[in-house]
């Protein structure tokens, strides 16, 4: 699903940087998306976090005491993953 939002902002601040900057769309960008956002702005650069949770290097896990509020997995990291990073690239070079 392709999210219009911004398409026609990025578009003009483009042409309005006429090369001397670059405009990257970002915020949401994905495997699932990132080809019709080409397709769609023709832009020429994206970024995207394209993180993937892994479980972190903790020996010892004590339930019991919580480092946080515990609304979110103590243990666990957020690390970019390379198979996303592939794949968007390969869907924005269709």
């Amino acid at each position: 699903m392709f999210i219009s939002f911004g398409v026609d902002e990025n578009s003009n601040y483009r042409r309005r940087a006429a090369g001397r900057i670059s405009i990257m769309a970002g915020s949401g960008v994905s495997e699932t998306n990132v080809a019709d956002l080409v397709h769609f702005t023709n832009v020429a650069e994206v970024h995207s976090s394209a993180r993937a949770k892994v479980q972190g290097g903790m020996q010892y896990k004590n339930d019991h005491i919580l480092m946080s509020e515990g609304l979110s997995d103590e243990f666990s990291l957020d690390l970019t993953s390379v198979e996303r990073v592939k794949k968007i690239l390969e869907e924005a070079n269709k």
